[in-house]
């Protein structure tokens, strides 16, 4: 569960979010076998990931104290193509659910974003050059162990967005979920 500390709003994590973020691949796809796999069109989809993050790079990469509502709109609607595109991919859902987060985030909370928008930006970077670091070592080193050693992490940055943006907090349960 997680709580505003401020007014005491609760929001239960999702079953299928405690899963995403417990998750233990037992059979671990390799690069090289998950490629092999690949049709045209998920190839094509690899493709438009490189064209979306060069956008990402140029919106991203910027001093906080400069950035503008419209890049923040940008950024989120970066992420969202970004989502869509890995979607596409069967394989690669869960990655796809945790940017949709993501951009949800951005979305629906836009004003306290800007308020907030120099930890944002610094958020954001990080989880653009996660995801530049995974794509690489899957399509271009074709060296990634499992190809899904990014989902649990991702998706609990997003948490870890969500719960700053917002304010709430995870409450202490002793099930409570840690977050990388």
């Amino acid at each position: 569960m997680i709580r505003n500390e401020n007014n005491l709003k609760t929001r239960e994590l999702s079953q299928e979010e405690r899963e995403i973020l417990r998750r233990n691949y037992q059979n671990k796809i390799h690069a090289k076998e998950f490629l092999q796999s690949l049709n045209d069109y998920e190839r094509s989809c690899v493709d438009k990931l490189v064209a979306i993050e060069r956008d990402l790079a140029e919106a991203v990469v910027t001093d906080a104290g400069s950035i503008q509502r419209a890049r923040l709109e940008k950024i989120e609607e970066l992420f969202e193509h970004y989502a869509l595109t890995l979607w596409e991919i069967e394989e690669f859902r869960v990655l796809s659910k945790a940017l949709f987060g993501v951009n949800s985030l951005l979305k629906n909370n836009l004003e306290l974003v800007v308020k907030q928008k120099e930890y944002v930006l610094s958020f954001l970077q990080s989880i653009y050059s996660d995801l530049q670091s995974w794509r690489e070592e899957i399509f271009v080193k074709k060296e990634a162990v499992d190809i899904h050693y990014l989902d649990s992490s991702l998706f609990s940055s997003y948490l870890q967005l969500e719960l700053h943006i917002t304010g709430i907090k995870p409450e202490d349960h002793e099930d409570e979920l840690e977050l990388f």
